[in-house]
């Protein structure tokens, strides 16, 4: 029997917040935030917390993987999977790469709830088309 590389086995879901034990405080409120904000406008997102990213993602049912929560040293990235594609009106979307569009909060900002809120409205439905 030949034997190759085994892909490493994929470790379970486990709760958000003990991804979010092992950041700061300030860090974690503000994901905590987050969190509520993305539960509040897309009720139908299941929240699943991968250890190995150190991350908290979302999907939808019908959209499916659609934006995630990526604590940092001193902030947390509120990442949208398919952010080149979305219209960004307030101008708060970040980043250069050809999907991936995030927004980076710091623990002593204000967090742009209403263009948020719009982000992830407009994330699902593009993921539903």
């Amino acid at each position: 029997m030949m034997r190759g590389r085994r892909r490493p086995t994929r470790a379970r879901d486990v709760s958000p917040d003990v991804i979010l034990q092992a950041f700061e405080p300030a860090v974690a409120r503000s994901a905590g935030e987050l969190r509520r904000l993305v539960r509040e406008t897309i009720p139908t997102a299941t929240e699943h917390g991968y250890p190995g990213w150190r991350a908290i993602g979302y999907r939808d049912p019908q959209a499916g993987y659609f934006c995630g929560i990526f604590p940092q040293i001193a902030s947390v990235r509120l990442i949208f999977e398919h952010g080149i594609r979305l219209d960004d009106p307030d101008g708060v979307l970040q980043g250069a790469g050809r999907q991936v569009r995030f927004i980076e909060i710091t623990p002593d900002e204000v967090i742009p709830e209403q263009a948020i809120r719009r982000l992830l409205r407009a994330a699902i439905r593009l993921g539903s088309v």
